[in-house]
């Protein structure tokens, strides 16, 4: 029913707005969904940008792509400066840094026309004038340095840093071989810090002292940065004789680390012979005894390691080993049969000095040594290859093994002579190794006199010389103070080692596992801890630390390969007092295991050895409590 009052005022008809032909295809405005209000006026849609002819015509731009409604209904063509939902302000900030990109390219491309060789800059030339992009030549260009980078051999002239204190200590400069060694010289003319230039002027000074570029490479690179050259090992495959490992790969390239440094000094068979019959499946120098023995060598068990060097020599006296190869044997098993005498009458002979016994072989081999001018073959030369050397370098194993054979006869009568039970020890017998010892270091071959050593297993010769000699006058320091000449041969004996010990570690460092290094490291450890407790002024304080941290810090490196340098490594730092302690802490990183792991280290070492007998003043403390194993247990018991 109408109200009466609209009867009175007629309202215009609104009528719906006409559609356009051409808007016919427009789709029709969407349904308001249930329960919206449908009535209200929709919100405006906001247009980021609008065309470029819309902003010429300062029309109302629909914002539509890629033609806007205006555009579509005048045919004309609808062109955007933006991109998607960007700004003009947002569009100007991305051709800006465009055209920021393209002109460093460009930039680019003139640089390496500057700076770049001849032959490449015609290269490059070439393909631009064939068409190839900027971007395609800059990319092949990076990628060729990265592939040379890749392809270049890292340097290995190096020389390690002494920790604490970086120079030599000023009690070692004076009279004193070793520094004069081509090591040394080498070493000194490559410090941690040096430029290209310095660098080549110092490598050509190198040069003019060795002669060739090859020759040099023992000098100026560490040896474990060498790989040992030796055809007969491809040929082997070491799983057949050992259960340990079935990668033959590996147990190659464990077998030519082995035969790099260790086997040089702890030699058990004739290299070349044991390869041949490892090989061929022979066993006559060859066993998987031998091998699994080479294995698990140097575990700090001399005590029951004792017991197997007993069974052998019995074994050799069965053999009649010692008395010579039978004439119906070949050259080749006659060289074997002798080489294996010497190795064991000098295993014997080594243990029964430094374990302060009688030797159990009375008697030398047969068979003598040859000239190792002559029969290199004999022995087995041991060849290595540096980086970047064009040639191989031999390591004189011939000649160290013929001069270590010579230095354990004498050792071995000293031994016979000064422990037997009751024997007193006189200046005269100590005069009189003294002078066989002197008699053999005089009589080195060049290769091995201190001018020339070079390889670790040298190093080791000469400290055992220098040991030898300390030995055999420690007696004779606290017998009588008015004799100067003991203590004066023992204080000369322990500043070489120190010197060989600090020559070694500036070329070669202590992470290269070399088990015999343990000695020489012990014997200056427990030295410099005995002196600290002593009165010393402040300067000679200090470079007895720098010898302390320096050996410590060998001890925690090759202890990283046997359990013998850790727990010398736990004994050193049990021993140390508060200062030094706390010192050391911020020289070396010192692992920090558990004490189970200690514990059971620690429980494994069987060992008579008396690693602390030698004393700061150069006099002799207790046998018995200097044995490694009391001090493992003295530490133990502490824990």
């Amino acid at each position: 029913m109408s109200d009466p009052a609209d009867a009175h005022c007629p309202l215009r008809p609104l009528l719906p707005v006409p559609v356009l032909a051409q808007d016919r295809r427009l789709p029709p405005p969407p349904t308001p969904p249930p329960g919206s209000n449908g009535g209200a006026v929709p919100r405006r849609i906001t247009i980021n940008a609008a065309c470029n002819t819309c902003r010429s015509r300062k029309a109302k731009c629909s914002g539509e792509r890629p033609a806007c409604s205006l555009c579509r209904r005048r045919k004309l063509d609808c062109l955007y400066e933006t991109d998607g939902a960007e700004t003009h302000a947002q569009a100007r900030k991305r051709k800006y840094a465009e055209a920021r990109s393209e002109s460093t390219k460009y930039a680019e491309l003139v640089q390496l026309l500057q700076t770049r060789p001849l032959h490449e800059v015609q290269d490059i030339l070439g393909r631009l004038r064939s068409g190839v992009s900027v971007d395609a030549i800059l990319s092949h260009v990076e990628t060729g340095d990265l592939l040379v980078q890749l392809a270049v051999i890292p340097e290995a002239r190096l020389r390690f840093e002494f920790p604490y204190i970086a120079e030599m200590p000023a009690s070692l400069l004076s009279d004193n071989p070793y520094l004069e060694s081509m090591l040394f010289e080498s070493a000194s003319l490559l410090p941690r810090a040096q430029t290209a230039a310095s660098m080549g002027r110092d490598v050509s000074v190198l040069l003019q002292k060795f002669g060739t570029a090859d020759y040099q490479s023992p000098y100026l690179k560490p040896v474990h940065a060498a790989e040992v050259v030796e055809p007969r090992l491809s040929s082997v495959k070491p799983s057949q004789w050992t259960s340990v490992c079935t990668d033959d790969t590996l147990m190659r390239q464990l077998l030519a680390t082995f035969f790099r440094i260790e086997y040089l000094f702890n030699t058990p068979f004739q290299k070349d012979i044991f390869l041949e019959d490892m090989a061929a499946s022979r066993t006559t120098f060859c066993s998987s005894l031998l091998v699994n023995s080479t294995i698990h060598s140097m575990c700090g068990l001399d005590t029951i390691g004792k017991k197997y060097l007993h069974h052998g020599i019995r074994l050799a006296h069965e053999m009649r080993l010692l008395e010579g190869p039978p004439p119906r044997l070949s050259k080749r098993e006659r060289t074997g049969w002798a080489f294996t005498a010497w190795v064991l009458y000098s295993l014997d002979a080594l243990a029964a000095f430094h374990f302060m016994h009688p030797p159990h072989i009375k008697s030398l081999p047969a068979a003598p040594t040859p000239d190792p001018t002559e029969e290199t073959n004999w022995y087995g030369e041991v060849w290595v290859k540096y980086p970047l050397a064009q040639t191989l370098s031999r390591v004189f194993f011939a000649h160290m093994f013929r001069e270590r054979c010579r230095l354990r006869i004498i050792m071995a009568s000293a031994a016979k002579a000064y422990f037997e039970p009751g024997t007193v020890v006189t200046r005269e017998l100590a005069g009189y190794y003294a002078h066989l010892l002197d008699a053999w270091y005089d009589q080195l071959p060049e290769c091995l006199r201190p001018r020339w050593i070079v390889h670790p297993s040298h190093f080791q010769l000469h400290n055992e010389f220098h040991h030898a000699k300390m030995t055999l006058y420690q007696p004779l320091v606290q017998q009588s103070s008015a004799d100067p000449l003991p203590l004066t041969v023992v204080q000369n004996s322990v500043k070489n080692m120190e010197t060989l010990l600090r020559v070694y570690y500036l070329r070669h460092g202590f992470d290269a596992l070399f088990s015999i290094l343990i000695q020489p490291l012990a014997i200056m450890a427990f030295m410099c801890l005995d002196r600290l407790k002593g009165e010393t002024s402040q300067a000679e304080r200090e470079a007895i630390r720098s010898t302390l941290f320096l050996v410590t810090k060998g001890f925690i490196d090759q202890g990283k390969s046997h359990h013998l340098g850790q727990t010398l490594f736990r004994v050193i730092k049990s021993n140390m007092q508060p200062e030094e302690a706390s010192l050391m802490k911020g020289i070396a990183s010192i692992p920090d295991d558990d004490e189970e792991a200690q514990r059971g280290r620690q429980q494994a070492i069987h060992s008579h050895w008396p690693a602390s007998l030698m004393r700061g003043r150069g006099g002799l403390g207790d046998l018995e409590s200097s044995r490694l194993s009391a001090l493992v247990q003295e530490i133990t018991a502490a824990d």
